[in-house]
């Protein structure tokens, strides 16, 4: 049986990467689905792996993306509710000439439709995951930050400013890592954030804000964190993305009582 057929990990994290690496060092056919910016290492250099399981570099491993623009929450024990959704989940390749890792996209577009979840297959994943990221920065600190949904950020003219900054600087630093994006400017995708994507999830609270009340880690460094990281290697300002994210450090490590006390 060992090895004798494809194995995919959804959600390579930390113990994803793990039970998927070491999987594939003992011979099985693994493909990681998770975030780029792990999986784009995964693929150029390999996974390493380290610590009480031993350490090992496992190349070969397969990489696939996939962008998500529902929402959902655990609203109880026993009971998961979506609550938002703008787009089809896509799914891609980041190499597009990758035609094995394209068909399996394909394949798994269809599945996923087929049980209810809208999806469809990308050839271009880097780039949509670009735009998820434009969406992302620009409303999840803010609205974990103030409590507020995505509507009323919208609404507000301050917060509104915030985000076409936050939005300005992502756009810049796709530019500069040399992602070709579906808007021309910041201010063509501004447009459509404000007209079409941020109506559909008006009444969506930050996934952000979800965390910090659980008292979860937040993705804050994975969204505004990485463009402010991104910006700092290409010589590109970012100082709103910067300064969200050490707001939201700042905000996870307040104590519950002083948390409460600041809304």
């Amino acid at each position: 049986m060992l090895g004798s057929g494809p194995v995919l990990i959804a959600g390579a994290g930390a113990l994803g990467s793990v039970v998927g690496g070491l999987l594939a060092r003992a011979g099985w056919p693994v493909t990681l689905l998770g975030r780029r910016a792990h999986l784009d290492v995964v693929g150029s250099r390999g996974l390493l792996i380290e610590g009480l399981f031993g350490t090992h570099r496992v190349t070969g491993l397969s990489c696939v993306v996939s962008r998500v623009i529902f929402g959902a929450e655990v609203a109880e024990p026993g009971r998961a509710r979506v609550t938002v959704y703008a787009d089809p989940v896509l799914i891609g390749s980041p190499d597009p000439f990758d035609t094995r890792r394209r068909d399996a996209a394909v394949a798994w577009a269809a599945d996923l439709t087929a049980a209810g979840i809208p999806a469809e297959s990308s050839e271009t994943i880097v780039a949509e995951l670009w735009a998820k990221l434009l969406y992302s920065a620009a409303l999840n600190p803010l609205g974990a930050l103030l409590g507020l949904s995505y509507g009323a950020l919208a609404a507000d003219a301050d917060t509104r400013t915030i985000m076409d900054a936050v939005i300005e600087e992502a756009f810049a630093v796709a530019w500069a890592d040399g992602v070709t994006l579906r808007w021309g400017a910041a201010e063509d995708y501004r447009e459509e954030f404000y007209r079409r994507l941020v109506p559909a999830t008006a009444a969506h609270r930050s996934s952000m804000l979800q965390d910090l009340e659980r008292g979860r880690p937040t993705e804050i460094e994975a969204i505004n964190g990485w463009v402010a990281a991104r910006a700092a290697a290409h010589g590109v300002p970012a100082p709103v993305n910067a300064t969200l994210t050490r707001l939201l450090r700042a905000r996870a490590r307040l104590p519950a009582t002083e948390a409460r006390w600041s809304r």
